[in-house]
């Protein structure tokens, strides 16, 4: 275990050996507005509004992606007494990354929209260079059908547009410019007014798209406000997000809102994004002037927030048996070492079993290939400055009290 700075979190894994064998023998400013208030430690709550620091921090964090390289084995720590096992330091595995684009596609918003366009591939590449597994859903009209070439085209008709994402990150096949699982297009119309009520109502349509682990940011893009019901507030959308996973309060504990709207009355606004700037301030996102016609600026933005928000995943593989040894899931146990403090975490049958105790459970009961953190604990080894997680071999598991 040792401390490094921006290093959130650190796995260590025990090895069949030194447990037991197989008989069980041993016994804001305009523009893009930059964060001023430090990255928070720890997730939380609606909107995301902690870890990965707000409304834009661009520094050049550290880089914490590249995987520990394996240790010869050590005897494990703490109360697990004869369990205490050799252990090795597994791989640091950074969540992903789930990006969420609804363009406004009126008529007033071509050349907006163009800009957009010539900055996807750009801004997926920052992250997915970084080492994140990213995936990009984009929620606009796409290219008529008649139109070919990889861009944005009109018809006869000014109200007659699209978008289409060329390679890397789209087909450029237009209209099908889909490459899932990494991009996606959600083929639907964003008008003036409704660009929340939208990305909202096509959920079902890129719902499957999403990772239940991973930093998920909305971004629009829109020279008008969010004026039309039924969502037509910040918080109106906050809890419509809320609402969109009754089952799994999880999936949307860790997210943002970012948007490109007018701060002003420019000659390109069709009216000042006042609902916009107010869920970007509620969910710590990121904000770009639209009157600027400057979009590349605000993209990069997007994508160091992300890179700074994305954390350490807070499940584990279960090492591959050594020699003479067999795993056995009804005698593995977990304990963690947080900031020099040692605590054994009891497994719990299910997440939701878990609560907001401490504690840990498997993938799957049945056939168990992975050791999960509860929620609570998730959130503790991600904001300790040190931390590290032995998972031990060869005595009965201990509950989840």
């Amino acid at each position: 275990m040792f401390s490094k700075p921006n290093l959130k979190a650190l796995a260590i894994f025990c090895s069949l050996v030194g447990c037991s064998s197989e008989a069980d023998k041993g016994g804001p400013d305009r523009g893009v507005v930059p964060n001023t208030a430090g990255r928070p430690a720890a997730t939380a709550g609606a909107g995301g509004k902690s870890g990965g620091g707000t409304g834009g921090d661009f520094g050049n964090p550290a880089n914490p992606t590249a995987p520990a390289a394996p240790t010869g084995g050590k005897p494990g720590m703490g109360p697990m007494g004869e369990c205490a096992g050799v252990s090795r330091t597994a791989e640091n595995r950074l969540q992903p990354a789930d990006i969420i684009i609804g363009i406004d596609t009126s008529g007033s918003m071509d050349e907006e929209a163009a800009f957009v366009q010539e900055n996807m591939n750009a801004f997926s590449q920052q992250i997915t260079a970084s080492g994140i597994d990213v995936r990009v859903i984009l929620v606009a009209a796409e290219q008529p059908p008649m139109m070919t070439g990889g861009g944005l085209f009109g018809g006869d008709d000014d109200d007659d547009f699209g978008i289409c994402i060329g390679a890397p990150l789209g087909s450029g096949m237009c209209p099908a410019d889909s490459k899932p699982p990494v991009y996606t297009h959600v083929n639907t119309e964003v008008g003036s007014n409704d660009v929340l009520s939208v990305l909202i109502n096509a959920y079902p349509s890129y719902k499957a798209q999403l990772r239940a682990d991973s930093l998920k940011t909305f971004v629009s893009v829109t020279d008008d406000d969010a004026e039309d019901p039924p969502i037509n507030s910040a918080q109106g959308f906050i809890s419509a997000v809320q609402g969109l996973e009754p089952m799994d309060p999880v999936f949307w504990s860790n997210w943002h809102y970012s948007s490109i709207y007018c701060f002003t009355a420019c000659e390109q606004a069709a009216a000042v994004g006042a609902v916009h700037d107010d869920l970007v301030t509620q969910t710590a996102g990121v904000r770009g002037d639209l009157c600027l016609q400057d979009f590349k600026p605000v993209f990069d933005a997007l994508a160091k927030q992300v890179l700074e928000g994305v954390k350490l995943e807070c499940d584990w593989d279960i090492p591959d048996p050594m020699a003479n040894q067999t795993f056995d899931a009804k005698k593995t146990n977990v304990q963690v070492t947080l900031d020099g403090a040692l605590t054994p975490l009891g497994k719990a049958a299910t997440v939701a079993e878990c609560a907001d105790r401490d504690g840990w459970h498997y993938d799957d009961e049945a056939a168990p290939t992975r050791v999960v953190a509860c929620p609570a604990s998730c959130t503790r080894i991600q904001a300790a400055n040190a931390a590290s997680v032995d998972i031990l071999f060869g005595c009965a598991t201990t509950p989840l009290m």
